[in-house]
Parts: C-alpha cells; sequence; structure tokens
C-alpha cells in the first residue's frame, strides 16, 4: 500500500490510498507527489521511506525489490543481533555456577588457563587455594537441601567478598571451593 501525500493550498494533506496496479497521479496532474512506505520488522515499524517526485521508484517490480531487500536485511540484521546476545548469555551460562554466581569448573579451565598462561610470560607464580565445606550433608539431611544450597550460596558469598580484584573465586561443585590468584613478590 501507497499512500500519495501532496500539498495543497500550501498545507499537506494526505491523499488516496494507492494499491498496486493503480494509476498513480503525476507531478502535471497533482502537482508534487511525497510517497511514505513504512520500513517494518515483523509488527514493528522501523521508520520510513520517502520518495519525492519519482515515478521511477514507484514502479511496482522496483519498488517491490527495492523494499524487499531492505525488510531482508533488517530482519538479518535484528536475528543476527539476537543470537549474538543469545550467545553471550549462554557463554557466561556455561561458565557460572547458577547458585553462587561465581565461576563453574568450566570457568575454571577458561580461567586458569588463561591466568597460568599470562603469569608464565610474566613470570609470575600462580596460588590456588582449595575450600571445601564441612558437614553440607548434615545439613541437607538434618534441614532440607533448601537450607543446604542455602549454605553454598553463603560460603559464596563469603569466598568472593574475601578474594582479591586480581584473583578469581570458584565453586568447582558440591560444597568444594578454589581461589586462584597471582602471587606477586610484595605478597610473598
Amino acid at each position: 500500500v501507497i499512500v500519495a501525500v501532496a500539498p495543497e493550498n500550501g498545507v499537506w494533506k494526505q491523499g488516496e490510498i494507492i494499491n498496486a496496479g493503480c494509476h498513480l497521479p503525476t507531478k502535471e496532474e497533482d502537482g508534487r507527489l511525497i510517497v511514505l512506505h513504512p520500513i517494518h520488522f515483523q509488527e514493528k515499524c522501523l521508520g520510513y521511506s520517502v520518495s519525492i517526485d519519482d515515478m521511477f521508484f514507484l514502479e511496482r517490480d522496483v519498488q517491490y525489490s527495492w523494499f524487499n531487500i531492505i525488510n531482508n536485511t533488517l530482519e538479518n540484521c535484528i536475528r543476527t543481533m539476537t543470537l549474538y546476545k543469545m550467545n553471550e548469555i549462554l557463554n557466561k551460562q556455561y561458565v557460572t555456577d547458577p547458585l553462587t554466581g561465581l565461576y563453574n569448573r568450566f570457568g575454571y579451565a577458561k580461567y586458569a588457563n588463561e591466568l597460568f598462561e599470562k603469569n608464565k610470560k610474566r613470570k609470575y607464580k600462580t596460588a590456588i587455594i582449595f575450600m571445601d565445606m564441612d558437614c553440607l550433608k548434615k545439613i541437607n539431611d538434618n534441614y532440607g537441601h533448601e537450607q543446604g544450597d542455602f549454605a553454598i550460596n553463603v560460603m559464596g558469598i563469603c569466598v568472593q567478598e574475601n578474594t582479591p580484584k586480581d584473583a578469581c573465586a570458584i565453586r568447582f561443585g558440591g560444597d568444594e571451593f578454589l581461589m586462584i590468584a597471582t602471587i606477586f613478590e610484595e605478597h610473598v
């Protein structure tokens, strides 16, 4: 659908709705011809294309091809951006423990290897501190798994709050936590 808009006595006024294949007014008939065409993706209008006094552009095949290309390009861009955002979310979930928000064992593998290589190049040592919660089984057995999860979460908060900014806290699994840090000479 094309809506022709033309000035009448200095005021812009909407003309008739023109369907493809109908007679289009010429400049000589109505003065200036301005055509607005919505550019949309699914149910969102992303903007409008404006054509002024361009009869060639209004030919059915040219117009259809042009807007089809624009809409397909926009659709591909939006889908690509959506996939990129979803991949970022999945990558974060892959390396993050959902209960504590700390890195999980996959995050450990990723972070530890990067840190080991970085420290090797800089000739720094790397510290790995292992921590294990005692009596988690007793908490689960006596108070239920919800309270056990709460205890794990509190432990995760304690580990995170006491992890230096240049180190990394990890929930390795179950009730096991670790911290990986670079040993600088002033710490020794």
